[in-house]
């Protein structure tokens, strides 16, 4: 019995830095997490559009005017015949670009 008391008290396991300030993030701040998850899969969603995007961002696709949404265009295709899942994701570069360039702007007015 004596043994069984005398061993030493396991420890916590240390995690590094980063670790430790994503965990207490998200059980502190959950919604914050959430709007940080959703500007990442923006921010890399517009980073490789080119790769994601099932087509160019102006091929037009010959008699395929107001598609509805089949597994070929997942949304469907506008009036010009142009894919507009691939327009939604290239679309995401410009929402970038002025979110980036409006906080810069205001924060050099400020």
């Amino acid at each position: 019995m004596a043994d069984s008391l005398s061993g030493s008290v396991s420890e916590r396991k240390r995690h590094s830095f980063l670790t430790d300030f994503v965990i207490r993030l998200v059980k502190e701040k959950p919604l914050g997490m959430i709007g940080g998850v959703i500007t990442l899969v923006l921010l890399l969603t517009a980073i490789f559009a080119n790769f994601l995007a099932p087509y160019g961002m102006n091929e037009t696709w010959v008699g395929g005017f107001l598609e509805p949404p089949s597994t070929s265009f997942w949304f469907g295709t506008d009036n010009v015949g142009r894919d507009i899942l691939s327009r939604i994701i290239f679309g995401a570069r410009v929402s970038v670009i002025v979110g980036l360039a409006a906080a810069s702007l205001g924060t050099i007015l400020s």
